[in-house]
């Protein structure tokens, strides 16, 4: 519901870890952080470091988040029961991370903690991954058949979500068209929302970039 409604999560949980309405731009990343490193698969002891705080005040946090993002929260218990019974966890495109389930006499599972973020930290990063490959095959060809010489429209790279590509200062409409058909996808019943930036390239002086979000 967020995404659908263009919400700030990030500004949701400064508001919600400082108790307050306008938060800073530095407790807005700061909330970031916390949101990405739980998120993760992180720890009282890595909230206390990003927080610069105590590990009770850091699990108090993560207490205030379980609060907030309920839904979460309750996935990830779902996850861990799955990942317990099968031995590992799967990506969205079904790639898998296996982790060492151990059984006593009395039919007890054991598990490393380690291990068991780590599975987490699979469905979450690898799906990401998975999703952005999805669209960098798409994107590709498309891309290539409005390549104008001698300055060529390419994919530069790729950072987690992120999409840079060059182009010529004719050639940007024609690559946000491209670029929106192949990444506002539609996952199950999201659609992924996509934002670009643009900046010019100084070390090419007709270069421009942009950043798919």
């Amino acid at each position: 519901n967020a995404l659908k409604n263009g919400d700030d999560l990030h500004y949701k949980t400064a508001q919600f870890i400082f108790e307050k309405d306008k938060p800073t731009d530095e407790e807005r990343f700061l909330a970031k952080t916390c949101n990405f490193a739980i998120l993760y698969g992180g720890t009282d002891y890595a909230i206390a470091n990003i927080l610069k705080c105590s590990q009770e005040s850091a699990k108090k946090v993560i207490g205030k988040l379980e609060e907030m993002y309920t839904g979460f929260y309750q996935w990830k218990q779902g996850q861990e029961a799955i990942i317990i019974n099968r031995g590992f966890s799967e990506s969205y495109q079904g790639r898998r991370k296996y982790i060492d389930i151990f059984t006593d006499s009395n039919g007890r599972k054991f598990y490393s903690p380690g291990d068991m973020r780590a599975a987490l930290n699979h469905i979450v990063q690898s799906s990401g991954s998975d999703i952005l490959k999805m669209c960098l095959q798409k994107l590709y060809p498309d891309l290539a058949s409005i390549n104008l010489k001698p300055f060529r429209t390419k994919i530069r790279g790729n950072t987690h979500d992120e999409i840079v590509v060059s182009c010529k200062k004719e050639q940007i409409n024609d690559v946000v068209k491209i670029m929106k058909k192949h990444m506002e996808i539609t996952l199950e019943r999201l659609k992924l929302p996509v934002e670009f930036m643009i900046k010019q390239n100084l070390s090419k002086s007709e270069g421009y970039i942009y950043e798919n979000n």
